[in-house]
């Protein structure tokens, strides 16, 4: 249990320390809703969906034209 425990709480610091990181790029609403996005596709089980899932999110960034390290939202995904 406590073996689990230090992996969650490892897993946890990740996906703050990239979401600190996405947070200095992009400000406001958009960070919200990125913010919301990741916490959502860490819900996906399936990591193949996930990232797929995350990929077509880009796109619709990209689109959307905002604009933060793309690679720190994939990691925070991994």
């Amino acid at each position: 249990m406590k073996k689990f425990t230090k992996i969650l709480k490892e897993t946890e610091m990740t996906l703050l320390e990239s979401k600190s990181k996405i947070k200095l790029e992009i400000k406001g609403n958009d960070y919200q809703m990125v913010s919301g996005i990741i916490d959502i596709l860490k819900k996906v089980k399936d990591k193949e969906n996930r990232m797929e899932i995350a990929e077509d999110m880009i796109s619709q960034f990209k689109r959307e034209n905002i604009k933060f390290d793309y690679d720190e939202f994939l990691n925070s995904l991994k």
